[in-house]
């Protein structure tokens, strides 16, 4: 508790501090002791402020931000699963198909839903709509079954299309 307190405190310093930087930079002419007119000395103040002020913005907005674990209420309690593991599990299935190869899994829950999108390299001498279409229903089948999460939608995207070395779609149907 004393270091949130410490680091809220230390925010709000900077906070202060960039606001006081624009003003500076801004109007220098209310400061009597210290030659501040010079251009270069207001465009770095002005910089350094502003700089301050979005790390500022950014590290605010981060504290509200949405947890990405899930929490799954059991018999027995909570589960609570991270955003990482879902990701994995993912990975875990799309490998299992030799077609399909660099995969990139996201998620996001909106609500109560629970979305995934998954981008893939597919190999162009197969059925890619079949393939993609099994792996959608095996990544739902398969987050349900271990996380017993509801998969709202699996959308997938084919990033590349990839040919297999030492194969050509005319070899394959014997019409070399």
């Amino acid at each position: 508790m004393v270091r949130k307190l410490f680091f809220a405190v230390a925010w709000l310093g900077i906070l202060f501090l960039s606001l006081m930087g624009i003003y500076l930079a801004i109007f220098p002419k209310y400061i009597l002791n210290f030659n501040l007119e010079g251009i270069v000395f207001r465009g770095a103040t002005l910089g350094v402020a502003v700089f301050y002020l979005l790390i500022f913005i950014e590290k605010f907005l981060m504290n509200f931000e949405k947890s990405k674990d899930y929490q799954v209420q059991t018999e027995n309690g909570k589960l609570t699963v991270s955003s990482s593991s879902i990701n994995n599990l993912v990975r875990e299935v799309v490998l299992g198909n030799p077609d399909l190869k660099n995969i990139k899994a996201k998620n996001k829950i909106k609500g109560k839903k629970l979305y995934i999108t998954v981008t893939v390299d597919a190999y162009s001498d197969s059925d890619i709509a079949r393939n993609i279409s099994d792996t959608q229903g095996r990544i739902k089948h398969e987050i349900f079954e271990y996380l017993s999460l509801e998969v709202e939608e699996v959308e997938v995207k084919v990033s590349k299309l990839l040919k297999r070395r030492g194969s050509s779609i005319l070899a394959e149907r014997g019409e070399e």
